[in-house]
């Protein structure tokens, strides 16, 4: 029952298209069917971070971390409609921005990117069509920005050039270019991507996540996982299941048929969350059972791990190096636990470090 009411949830108003596979040579195959169900022994430490939890730095709950210069960038946009900064052990700096209508506020913290190698927090409100600039040292409001388009999430990748994953809730055509690469001083746009537009309205994990100067991108429904550059978005891997994922003759048909078909034929499909080191990718993935897979892929071996188990702690990871990697907990990991929420230790939520072998 569990997944049927996510798959119910999910496709109130999705499902998408899986991309054929691009030609490039360079593209890996990821076989989920060869997955081994065993979580290999990569971690050699675990501890929790806390945040701290007052009046001022409520996290009603968490819909983006960033982990930036040993800080803690979150987001909630769905309670508090708030982002707050965080240091390293949990201690909450200050808020950036505030919440409502007009010059340096916005109504809804619909996402955020930091400038790489700039203390410069980006926000985008799609309700006011605007971006706009904060401080990362003591979050004052800088600038903002018109646009003339509606994202579902943004990425800076470098001062000028910002990657965009179009909304597709707000494309007219049943098929439409989603990925824009956006040039800030010339307003020159390039497009990549082409996919069904309807996918958009999926909730995932996370589209953009990057180590250094790579970025990943992962859209919803397309197992075609992408790099992108200033140059624009270059696929990397592809996500195979096989005769087990979507059908091209279930994607095609109108909506309300394509969720009744969906509903009947439960199939397997990736749900984000793609980051990587030089070793390791991990992802989030739904096949058998009623539970979130987490997946690690160990790149020199060319082998996939997944572990169905609900109380795995490492299936929501937002940042990732050579030794470790952050993740957290939502209400939800709590309750499964059988624990008090946050492990007793905030009313916050709880940032999990765990360090690599």
């Amino acid at each position: 029952m569990l997944r049927s009411f996510l798959v119910y949830v999910f496709f109130i108003s999705i499902w998408s298209c899986q991309k054929k596979v691009e030609s490039e040579s360079s593209i890996e195959i990821i076989d989920v069917q060869k997955k081994i169900n065993i979580v290999p022994g990569i971690f050699s430490d675990t501890s929790y971070i806390p945040l701290e939890f007052c009046e001022d730095c409520i996290v009603g709950d968490i819909t983006k971390v960033e982990f930036n210069n040993s800080s803690f960038i979150i987001s909630d946009k769905s309670k508090t409609k708030s982002i707050l900064k965080f240091d390293s052990v949990g201690n909450c700096q200050f808020k950036i921005g505030e919440a409502g209508e007009g010059p340096g506020k916005f109504i809804l913290p619909f996402d955020f990117s930091i400038i790489p190698d700039q203390d410069i927090l980006c926000v985008l409100d799609n309700n006011q069509s605007k971006l706009l600039y904060y401080s990362l040292v003591d979050g004052h409001f800088i600038e903002e920005e018109r646009i003339d388009f509606k994202a579902k999430s943004i990425k800076f990748l470098d001062s000028e050039n910002l990657a965009v994953h179009l909304d597709g809730n707000f494309f007219g055509n049943e098929m439409d270019y989603h990925g824009l690469i956006f040039h800030l001083p010339t307003g020159q746009k390039k497009s990549f991507v082409y996919d069904f537009s309807k996918t958009d309205q999926m909730v995932t994990a996370g589209d953009f996540y990057n180590l250094n100067k790579e970025v990943l991108f992962s859209k919803s429904m397309n197992d075609t996982i992408y790099t992108v550059t200033a140059d624009g978005f270059k696929p990397k891997y592809f996500i195979d299941f096989s005769d087990k994922g979507i059908p091209k003759e279930t994607k095609v048909k109108p909506f309300n048929e394509m969720f009744d078909q969906m509903m009947k034929e439960l199939p397997h499909y990736h749900n984000g969350n793609f980051i990587e080191n030089s070793k390791y990718l991990f992802f989030i993935s739904w096949d058998e059972g009623e539970l979130e897979n987490s997946m690690i892929y160990d790149k020199s071996k060319k082998t996939l791990y997944n572990s169905s188990d609900d109380k795995v702690i490492f299936k929501r990871p937002f940042y990732l190096n050579e030794n470790e990697v952050y993740c957290y907990l939502t209400n939800a990991d709590y309750a499964s636990y059988g624990l008090e929420p946050n492990f007793g230790k905030s009313e916050n939520p709880v940032i999990v470090k765990f360090t690599l072998k």
